[in-house]
């Protein structure tokens, strides 16, 4: 992780442990706070690249989790039993309540936005453009091969984030690539 003065943190692939689940694996890119554990389920957030490589899976049941699924590559039909179905391809998303029965169909990768109470998420895709925020917490994930947040460089999965325990007024501006902006912020 680099961080600088100016109060963000650069994560790199290279560093990233990725882990396998039932129906493929799954990349923790960011959890928080930082001693957290997805294991113990005791995070405020997580952000994270799962591979759905199974035609046919269930996903794990995370009670009290709110989740956000943006599918990156494939097609994926995810049927959440007495609550909706979503059919969804790639830059659409879906979210849904982590103790929801969640069955999938289909393979891909998608990126994964958790979060348990007080926090919450707002996910979209964005490319060469101004953005502004206050949340808590941003995020922002390259999606293409190298992206540019004023001064920082991005390769693919690298991902820069801002804190703030007040809420943080960010303005800054994508000069190159494509990104997923994660806004997280803490109800009151």
């Amino acid at each position: 992780m680099d961080t600088t003065a100016s109060n963000h943190c650069i994560l790199r692939k290279k560093d990233y442990v990725t882990t396998p689940w039932s129906g493929g694996e799954t990349t923790e890119l960011l959890i928080q706070p930082q001693q957290a554990n997805f294991s113990t389920r005791q995070f405020d957030f997580r952000i994270s690249i799962a591979t759905i490589r199974i035609e046919e899976s269930v996903f794990t049941p995370l009670p009290g989790i709110q989740r956000t699924l943006l599918l990156l590559e494939g097609e994926l039909q995810l049927e959440h039993r007495n609550h909706h179905i979503a059919h969804l391809k790639p830059f659409e998303q879906d979210s849904f309540m982590g103790n929801w029965e969640t069955h999938c169909l289909g393979s891909g990768t998608d990126l994964n936005v958790m979060t348990q109470p007080p926090f919450s998420a707002h996910l979209r895709v964005a490319q060469a453009t101004a953005l502004a925020s206050n949340a808590h917490y941003i995020v922002a994930v390259c999606l293409s091969s190298i992206c540019e947040i004023h001064s920082i460089r991005l390769a693919q999965w690298d991902c820069v984030w801002w804190k703030n325990h007040d809420l943080l007024t960010l303005n800054t501006e994508l000069k190159q690539g494509q990104i997923a902006w994660i806004e997280i912020t803490k109800d009151a």
